[in-house]
């Protein structure tokens, strides 16, 4: 399924991998951000959520299982309910709403483990 979307709707896309960027690379441990990755059972601990984190990706719902960085991308980490492959999604090309749903998510995560 093709996300149809406007040159404004890409570049706040465009904005939010950039702050998501900007938040993520004070607790990278590299000089880059090539291979950080976070997976979801860390965010699931740190912030004791125990139903596990959702958001649309092509138009259905599926588990957030992680993200990284690979080539200078931020890739969205998922499962289906349908089957048990996992599935990297580069971040620009979901909804805009999940986008802010994982920015917020790893927003608190980052202050959570900022304040341990």
């Amino acid at each position: 399924m093709k996300i149809e979307i406007t040159p404004e709707e890409m570049l706040e896309r465009f904005k939010i991998y950039g702050e998501i960027y900007l938040l993520l690379a004070p607790i990278c441990e590299w000089d880059d951000m090539d291979g950080f990755q976070i997976r979801s059972y860390k965010v699931t601990e740190t912030l004791d959520i125990e139903e596990g984190l959702f958001f649309q990706a092509d138009g259905e719902e599926v588990r957030f299982t992680g993200i990284e960085f690979s080539e200078d991308m931020l890739n969205i980490l998922y499962t289906k309910e349908c089957d048990l492959g996992e599935y990297a999604h580069p971040v620009i090309h979901l909804e805009t709403e999940s986008i802010r749903k994982v920015k917020s998510i790893l927003e608190q995560y980052v202050n959570a483990i900022s304040h341990e």
